[in-house]
């Protein structure tokens, strides 16, 4: 193969792993809001965000696949200093997404056991209040009794 052809292999790869790069990116910036929604309790802005993110997963996948026509991201970062920083640095990305989304999976988690604790409390709540009947030992002062 010569210089020309694997300079523009080159090039192609780079401008893969520059787009995995940018889309590793976006779905941090998404996670991070996906975890801003969960905080407020944002469940309309929530979804849309989750909808947004796995739009954006799917292009990484398809980012991914063709990537594998050139061979494995280990390989290329050791033949190239120049894709082993972009690959070393969309690693790093993906591995702040994973973090954020333990945390989320964590605040969701309290959340819903947080939900179910109210909601048990609201059943006794309202089996309290079915047997609740109020007495009167004594008629009130402004009840006229003459009746």
């Amino acid at each position: 193969m010569s210089k020309r052809q694997n300079s523009h292999r080159d090039e192609g790869r780079g401008e893969t792993l520059l787009r995995r790069l940018e889309m590793a990116d976006q779905i941090h910036d998404l996670t991070r809001s996906q975890r801003k929604a969960i905080e407020s309790g944002d469940w309309d802005g929530l979804k849309a965000i989750l909808n947004e993110k796995d739009r954006r997963i799917r292009d990484f996948k398809e980012a991914e696949q063709s990537l594998r026509r050139w061979g494995s991201l280990t390989e290329m970062g050791e033949k190239t200093p120049s894709l082993r920083h972009l690959i070393s640095r969309t690693e790093s990305r993906l591995v702040a997404v994973q973090s954020l989304e333990e945390r989320c999976r964590q605040m969701l988690v309290d959340k819903k056991n947080q939900t179910a604790r109210t909601l048990q409390e609201m059943k006794q709540a309202r089996e309290a209040l079915k047997q609740f009947k109020p007495h009167r030992l004594k008629a009130p002062r402004f009840i006229d009794v003459r009746r």
